[in-house]
């Protein structure tokens, strides 16, 4: 298992490794439709070579993540910390897939910090990720979220599940995913 950690505010860490905010720029819009809208590399690379007159390689866009998780990865302590001292912290985790493996990309966010990281869909694995923090977390309904002291539903998880009690065969449990 590895970590990629993307800082996406330098209000805790001023930019220790002294990138150039146009690639901080170019690597957050990376970051940003491949993991979080799920837009393939091939995409991405569409998009920067339309949009911005940049032509990268799909293997040139996938290394430029691997080499920033890498370069970055000396700041996981202060990562770490802000995560800790985060006062609400928002958390799931999606499929991944890594050379025909399925994987799954965990994500944290909250007060100016995204941590990322790519493992397994376990117990321990949502413990890594969540080590040492005592904030408010808001998750889904995943079992592995269930230790948290304070612990908020997000709604759109809730709203999806109301929806599918709504379309239960069971009148009284259409019933109330209706009323909710």
């Amino acid at each position: 298992e590895y970590n990629l950690f993307v800082k996406e505010y330098f209000d805790v860490i001023k930019n220790p490794i002294n990138l150039d905010q146009k690639l901080v720029n170019a690597l957050d819009i990376v970051q940003e439709n491949l993991y979080k809208l799920k837009i393939p590399a091939s995409a991405t690379k569409a998009f920067f070579e339309d949009w911005l007159n940049i032509t990268l390689s799909t293997g040139c866009i996938n290394r430029a993540l691997r080499e920033a998780g890498r370069a970055a990865s000396s700041m996981e302590p202060a990562l770490r910390k802000a995560l800790k001292e985060a006062n609400l912290l928002y958390v799931d985790e999606s499929t991944w897939w890594e050379r025909n493996v399925t994987r799954w990309i965990w994500v944290a966010r909250g007060d100016g910090i995204v941590y990322y990281a790519i493992g397994s869909r376990t117990k321990a694995m949502a413990q890594e990720v969540l080590k040492d923090f005592e904030g408010t977390l808001m998750s889904d309904g995943y079992k592995v979220y269930r230790h948290a002291k304070n612990r908020l539903r997000c709604w759109a998880h809730l709203e999806r599940k109301a929806k599918g009690l709504k379309e239960s065969w069971d009148s009284s449990t259409s019933d109330f995913g209706t009323y909710v």
